[in-house]
């Protein structure tokens, strides 16, 4: 009975040791971070971009796809839901020389100055919000931002319809700055800018390939010299672009489908198929 009592003692000091420890350990710049979080945004003026009045600010993106929602041709658009990310600099968040990263909910991104990104395609969108709203930051203690987002999007996309149900469609992704130019803020697709296409599933569709881009386009802004002359700005812009092979389905003699792309336009129906009403088509 004697000793385990005293193995119970030991036991109870050994617990309370180590977490006094494991707290002794926790390092004295991350011991509040309510503090710390109070402290850089200090004077922070949400209204000015990083390094305002310096060199552009550099924005890397990159996205990955959840799923492919819709394809309309009636309506010329297509809808998908994605996750967006977003990283930059911004040295008025430093808050120690040690490397150390926060994860803050997407609240913290209103207290902060973020890209004015927008899909220059969209014709609408919405950010899912269940349980919360779908947004993250993680704050690097030298200043480095990773913002992301989850909502979906329907996307204008001009389909050629010429060889219908044999065609295929170019579809696009547009992002750019709303109002900096790229003498503030200049955006680069990461080194994976795109994942998820692979896996992703259309009804009527095959992804023949994609591939990612950068474009300049100027753009006139504002007037100068009495309304006279407009004032003409370069803006940058990254585009997604897929290329959509449609899918018509064919029955053999056993009733089995059977997928028919582009790719099949030239080739005749094999002896052991027949297909259903065929489209004629002047290739």
């Amino acid at each position: 009975m004697y000793l385990r009592s005293v193995f119970a003692i030991l036991t109870t000091l050994t617990f309370l040791g180590s977490r006094w420890c494991r707290r002794a350990e926790l390092p004295a710049q991350l011991d509040n971070v309510t503090d710390i979080l109070k402290t850089i945004l200090e004077g922070y003026d949400i209204r000015l971009r990083p390094n305002f009045g310096g060199e552009h600010l550099l924005i890397g993106m990159d996205m990955v796809i959840a799923s492919f929602d819709s394809i309309s041709e009636v309506n010329m658009d297509y809808t998908l839901t994605l996750y967006l990310n977003q990283f930059w600099t911004d040295e008025r968040l430093k808050f120690s020389k040690e490397n150390y990263e926060l994860t803050l909910s997407g609240d913290f991104a209103e207290k902060i100055w973020v890209p004015d990104t927008f899909f220059a395609n969209d014709k609408n969108s919405f950010l899912h919000e269940v349980t919360e709203k779908n947004k993250m930051v993680r704050l690097k203690s030298n200043g480095d931002i990773a913002y992301g987002m989850r909502f979906t999007t329907t996307l204008a996309c001009m389909m050629d319809l010429h060889y219908y149900p044999l065609d295929s469609q170019n579809c696009t992704v547009e992002i750019e700055s709303y109002g900096y130019t790229v003498a503030d803020v200049v955006m680069y697709w990461t080194a994976t800018p795109v994942v998820g296409v692979e896996d992703a599933e259309l009804p009527q569709f095959s992804i023949m390939k994609y591939e990612t881009t950068n474009r300049m386009e100027k753009l006139a802004t504002e007037l100068q010299d009495g309304f006279r002359q407009w004032k003409r700005t370069t803006l940058e812009r990254r585009k997604l672009e897929g290329r959509l092979s449609r899918r018509i389905e064919s029955k053999d003699h056993d009733g089995d489908l059977a997928g028919m792309t582009e790719t099949h336009r030239n080739e005749k129906p094999r002896p052991s198929q027949k297909l259903n009403s065929p489209p004629t088509q002047n290739l």
